[in-house]
């Protein structure tokens, strides 16, 4: 919802956006690019993308840094103020604090509890 609003707002959230799906009809604003390459960094240590579970500290290759920084400069030349939203980057934080340091950041907290009454509702 707060993504929406922000793109409605006129926030560049990207431009290749997960769709809608299964309680969703709006779509999930969150960027393919960033989602894609979370999940194969999940994937190459280990970590099913689905699931919830303590994890030890993630292994991120000096590659996948790189395609963080090359996702990054490619969204900052293409427009002024953007941003993006995937549930996944809160694992990956000390990594995009290092490879952008002036970002302002909006984190929403939602209780666990009401985050499976959506889901199973």
């Amino acid at each position: 919802m707060v993504a929406s609003w922000l793109a409605a707002c006129g926030l560049d959230l990207g431009k290749d956006l997960l769709g809608a799906g299964l309680g969703n009809e709006n779509g999930h604003y969150e960027d393919i690019e960033f989602l894609g390459l979370h999940e194969r960094i999940l994937n190459e240590n280990r970590i099913d993308c689905g699931g919830v579970k303590r994890i030890n500290p993630l292994r991120v290759s000096k590659q996948h840094l790189l395609e963080m920084k090359e996702i990054i400069k490619s969204k900052s030349e293409n427009s002024m103020q953007w941003g993006w939203k995937e549930p996944r980057t809160c694992l990956f934080y000390k990594e995009y604090i290092d490879l952008v340091p002036d970002a302002l950041h909006l984190v929403v907290f939602r209780d666990y509890r009401l985050v499976v009454d959506s889901l199973v509702r």
